[in-house]
């Protein structure tokens, strides 16, 4: 079995939150950061974490086993993920994962891992169900690109480590993704997740973070009283 290393990107700033670090904000009752630290604590295939962080930010990471490093960020999202890719030296693959991402589940990692294993590259997300537009400057409609063909992309975004080092030393750019740094020199799969797996960023988001917990909670309730 190859080794895994998560590395999870928490260096954002969050100034679109419009209250502070978003991180510690709570949705059910616990921060954003420990619901994503907790699932990946869990997760079986998972067999080290690399938390990259704000140089002014402090977190409480003591129980966290798995956590075998803790990193700066750099200016960018793509200099702050370099830096946690080469803390991971020694581990096979990388699983790359925003730490926003607080309501991602062990089977999504574990699909999106397992198809990295087979590909060298998986990245999690789900179709596009809306229909999407292309404007130029002038916000005039250029186009509408067939949505069956569309894929929105979320993380973790899953490699062999060596792959993703090469891409970084091709190019550390402003993409928005890794898999937009390796999609160059390789393949990259998609793997259809959850929906749910939001991105926590606005205030909006925590709202919709909520509801979706509630769910879960009413769901998981609803299945022990049918057994």
């Amino acid at each position: 079995m190859y080794s895994v290393a998560a590395i999870i990107a928490a260096g954002g700033s969050g100034s679109r939150m419009g209250m502070g670090d978003k991180l510690l904000c709570k949705i059910g009752g616990q921060t954003v950061l420990k619901r994503t630290l907790d699932v990946f604590e869990a997760c079986e295939i998972i067999n080290a974490v690399i938390l990259v962080k704000s140089p002014s930010a402090v977190y409480n990471t003591a129980k966290y086993k798995k956590i075998i490093r803790v990193v700066h960020g750099g200016e960018t999202r793509q200099q702050s993920v370099y830096n946690g890719l080469l803390a991971a030296d020694g581990y096979d693959f990388v699983a790359v994962h925003d730490a926003a991402r607080a309501l991602v589940t062990d089977e999504v990692i574990t699909a999106t891992v397992l198809k990295a294993f087979e590909t060298g590259a998986a990245v999690t997300g789900y179709n596009v169900i809306d229909t999407v537009k292309t404007v130029n400057a002038e916000k005039i409609i250029t186009g509408t690109p067939d949505r069956s063909m569309l894929f929105a992309a979320a993380t973790p975004q899953v490699f062999r480590r060596e792959l993703l080092l090469k891409a970084y030393r091709r190019n550390i750019s402003s993409a928005t993704d890794d898999a937009s740094l390796v999609e160059g020199i390789c393949a990259v799969s998609a793997v259809v997740g959850d929906r749910e797996n939001i991105k926590i960023t606005t205030p909006f988001d925590l709202i919709m973070a909520e509801a979706i917990l509630k769910k879960r909670k009413d769901d998981a309730n609803e299945s022990r009283d049918r057994s």
